[in-house]
């Protein structure tokens, strides 16, 4: 995030970053493209879920997430710190 609160905002590595996520997400939503996938690689693409990885906790508050989520239409939002605690919760779960 950059800038003072109460206007902080994204920075322009994480627009470039969700516009990816857009890009991949109105790729797998037209019908030829997800045939294509199918066909090739076998994979069956119905409305994939995007998720934003970015950072570290200590440099994104949870209300800095909620307003990306809010103003991007970005379904989730984590750090890598958050990510991997994640992993490792599926992982005990498993064990």
């Amino acid at each position: 995030m950059v800038g003072e609160y109460p206007r902080n905002m994204a920075s322009h590595e994480v627009d470039k970053a969700i516009e990816q996520i857009d890009s991949y997400e109105e790729y797998c939503s037209q019908e030829i493209n997800s045939q294509w996938v199918d066909a090739t690689y076998g994979i069956r693409l119905a409305h994939p879920r995007t998720t934003l990885v970015m950072g570290h906790s200590k440099d994104f508050s949870p209300e800095d997430r909620q307003k990306l989520r809010a103003r991007r239409n970005v379904s989730s939002v984590f750090t890598y710190d958050e990510f991997i605690d994640l992993a490792r919760m599926q992982l005990y779960r498993v064990r």
